[in-house]
C-alpha cells in the first residue's frame, strides 16, 4: 500500500477522503488515483498541511 502515512492521518483523523480532496479543490476519484502510487514528498506535505487545517476547524466546532 502506498503513501501508508497520508492514509493513517486521515483514518486516523477521522476526516474522509471525500472531505480532503474537496479542500484541495479535486475530485475524490483523483486523491484515490494520486494514493496509488507513492508521492512526491511535496505532494505529501500538501496533503498533510490540508488535513492539519481540517483538523483544526473540526476541533474549533
Amino acid at each position: 500500500m502506498q503513501n501508508i502515512l497520508i492514509r493513517k492521518k486521515i483514518k486516523e483523523s477521522g476526516l474522509k477522503q471525500w472531505g480532503v480532496a474537496y479542500a484541495l479543490g479535486i475530485n475524490e476519484s483523483t486523491l484515490t488515483r494520486w494514493l496509488r502510487v507513492e508521492l512526491p514528498e511535496k505532494e505529501k506535505e500538501r496533503i498533510c498541511s490540508v488535513v492539519d487545517e481540517l483538523l483544526k476547524i473540526k476541533k474549533e466546532e
